[in-house]
This record gives structure tokens, sequence and C-alpha cells, in this order.
């Protein structure tokens, strides 16, 4: 993933979802939000979880990707009425 990070669009946002107690190492995360310095990029680590956040802290991550998509909602919101109102005024 990290060698091909740039071949992302930077308007892309990404979250990367860890869990505290999985083998999978966050530091990768890390290194994307490095790598996209001009992007969002956000790393969350859900304490006491394994690898597989959803099943073993369903509730914690459930409400972290509801937050996600109403926020990823909201900022499409904005974007489009931000292009109408630009189009209008042509």
């Amino acid at each position: 993933m990290i060698r091909r990070i740039h071949e992302m669009s930077p308007r892309v946002p990404l979250t990367m979802i860890y869990g505290s107690r999985s083998w999978v190492d966050s530091s990768t995360g890390y290194q994307v939000k490095y790598l996209r310095n001009d992007s969002h990029v956000d790393v969350q680590i859900i304490k006491g979880a394994g690898h597989h956040v959803y099943a073993e802290k369903p509730e914690e991550f459930n409400t972290l990707v509801r937050k996600l998509c109403k926020t990823v909602d909201e900022e499409m919101k904005n974007s489009t009425q931000h292009r109408e109102d630009a189009g209008s005024t042509q």
C-alpha cells in the first residue's frame, strides 16, 4: 500500500482504523498520513480491540464509522452547495 499511495487522488480522504491489540502495526497509517500531507488522513486506534475491530468492539467501530460517514456526507453537501453557489454567480 505504501508504494502505491501516491497513485490515489489527494482529494480522497482516508481513515485507517486499527485495534490497539492487533498484529497489524498502526505505523503504516502514520506513514500514509506523512506521505499524503496534502490530504485528509486520519488514524484511529480502538483500545482493547485486536485485528477484527468490527467484531471485537462493534459499538465503538460502528460509532466511529457513522461519525466518519456523517462527516463525509456534510463535506460532500458543502462542496456541492459551494459549486452550485459559484455557478449561479457566473
